[in-house]
């Protein structure tokens, strides 16, 4: 499985590159890729369940927002 992710993120980056190569438009490329959009979307998960976690954690000491 992670394997699995692992090829696919190395072989994205590959494309990446050859399209970058011939053309100067990756950016466009990038938004419209769909492995890149779900991994994306998983990493702004990530993040969102990483800062909810901080910030309850820091609550419950009596710091940040919840004090």
């Amino acid at each position: 499985m992670v394997d699995d992710m692992v090829d696919k993120t190395v072989n994205w980056g590959k494309k990446v590159d050859e399209i970058n190569q011939k053309h100067n438009f990756w950016p466009f490329f990038v938004f419209f890729d769909p492995f890149f959009c779900v991994f994306l979307a998983f990493f702004a998960l990530f993040l969102n369940v990483l800062i909810l976690f901080f910030s309850l954690s820091a609550m419950s000491y009596g710091d940040g927002p919840g004090h």
